[in-house]
């Protein structure tokens, strides 16, 4: 019977080295290959030193001899991994270490196979989380990786507690917790937590004024955009590439399309990000031409390669200006040319543009053709363009559609009942609007939202 030497509380169906009755050592299946052999050479002197978990750490002389399991943890590509990593660390006493274990804390927690719970079984549970399990106290690294787990996931809350009560707050955590705000769509916190920054003295770096851009582009707050930009001039800061896309985004956002444009063509270096926020930009704020443009200067220049986002903001170019050839030729040839499959954002461009020019039917029969299932907002897209023109036996079939994804949208009924009573059709509103009484549907109060 295979006896195991090295487990981990937490990680309970895991095991990194295993003694057979043979007296061979075994290590786990799913170590990394760089971790395996130095395990097999060093577990047998580390066995009556990690007997128990309860035993004092190993001396430093052992353990110079065994992986370095901090980069280890960082190498990791699955949970499985990082358990038995966590596990090493417990027995070798490397979780005493602040850094070793913090590092096991930011990989668990902010891998691509996140698992904050597993993290903070850890660590310990968000209700005490100022001391860590082992008589680890919070220090500046594991604060900052706790603050950034609950950012992704969405526990802005316990982030903003931690925050809070951490006493040696430095520009690294404030940066955390701005950023924290702004990737979860709460501008308005994350400027304020900037300004309390910059009130107490703290020196934002690239990444602070980078997260503050991107809410006042959320937040539509060109002045506060335009303070930044001063700030970054009179530091003498360089515009790399990250900020100089937060400065590019902010502007077009904002509508403030020469300023945006300035800075465009002001970098050095731009990634496919800087593209697509002007080309975006000059596509919501009525400059249709200049996107295209801007789109075939990139098509022509090859340095870099469109993504969907990119031809997002091309076809939504083509809408506004009602360019349907070229919108054609851009949606039929993106997975030829560029390798992309036409998404949902896509097909509600493409259906729009069909809608404003005309094309009805093209528009339902795009719909039906979608290998992605038809939503609300895309057969919605097309209600509006047949209310425009008044084309009632489409926009019959689009509104059972609606009902069928959404049965009490009375929306749909208003809008349909309109259409019948501009054509006199005075026994179908009759019909509509007992159909509304029937299903109890009452039209919902409008409402408005004033940022002040």
């Amino acid at each position: 019977m295979a006896v195991v030497i090295l487990c981990s509380r937490v990680a309970t169906a895991t095991m990194a080295v295993v003694i057979c009755p043979e007296g061979h050592e075994q290590t786990s299946k799913f170590l990394p290959s760089s971790l395996r052999s130095p395990i097999r050479r060093n577990s047998r002197r580390l066995i009556s030193t990690l007997a128990s978990v309860s035993s004092p750490p190993p001396s430093p002389q052992l353990l110079s001899n065994f992986p370095r399991l901090s980069l280890l943890a960082d190498k990791c590509t699955s949970m499985c991994q990082l358990k038995e990593i966590h596990a090493l660390m417990i027995t070798t006493g490397r979780i005493h270490d602040n850094y070793a274990a913090s590092r096991l804390f930011s990989s668990a927690a902010l891998s691509h196979a996140v698992d904050l719970n597993y993290a903070l079984e850890i660590f310990g549970r968000p209700e005490l989380h100022r001391v860590f399990k082992f008589g680890l106290h919070l220090n500046l690294h594991s604060a900052n990786g706790l603050i950034r787990a609950y950012s992704v996931t969405a526990g802005l809350d316990h982030a903003r507690k931690l925050f809070d009560e951490f006493p040696e707050k430095g520009t690294t955590i404030w940066t955390t917790m701005v950023c924290g705000y702004a990737q979860n769509d709460e501008s308005g916190n994350a400027i304020k937590l900037f300004e309390q920054m910059v009130d107490n003295g703290v020196e934002p770096n690239g990444a602070t004024l980078a997260s503050v851009l991107s809410a006042c582009a959320q937040a539509g707050c060109l002045e506060m955009g335009k303070e930044v930009h001063v700030y970054m001039v009179e530091r003498g800061m360089e515009m790399g590439v990250i900020l100089g896309t937060a400065l590019v985004n902010m502007y077009a956002k904002n509508g403030a399309i020469v300023e945006a444009t300035t800075c465009f063509f002001s970098m050095r270096e731009k990634n496919i990000a800087t593209w697509n926020a002007m080309i975006s930009g000059l596509a919501a704020h009525g400059h249709a031409k200049e996107a295209i443009n801007l789109f075939k200067k990139l098509v022509v220049e090859k340095h870099l390669k469109p993504n969907d986002i990119t031809l997002v903001g091309v076809l939504s170019a083509c809408c506004h200006a009602g360019f349907l050839g070229y919108g054609r030729k851009v949606f039929n040839s993106m997975k030829q040319l560029y390798g992309i499959e036409p998404k949902l954002e896509h097909y509600c461009c493409m259906v729009d543009l069909l809608g404003r020019c005309g094309k009805l039917l093209e528009a339902e029969q795009l719909i039906r053709r979608m290998v992605w299932p038809a939503d609300v907002v895309i057969w919605g897209s097309l209600l509006r363009s047949c209310q425009s023109q008044g084309n009632i036996q489409i926009a019959e079939r689009v509104v059972k559609e609606i009902l069928r994804l959404d049965p009490n949208n009375h929306g749909v009924y208003v809008g349909l009942s309109n259409m019948y009573a501009e054509c006199g059709r005075w026994d179908d509103v009759l019909r509509i609007r007992e159909e509304m009484k029937q299903g109890s549907l009452k039209k919902t109060s409008g409402w408005s939202y004033v940022n002040k």
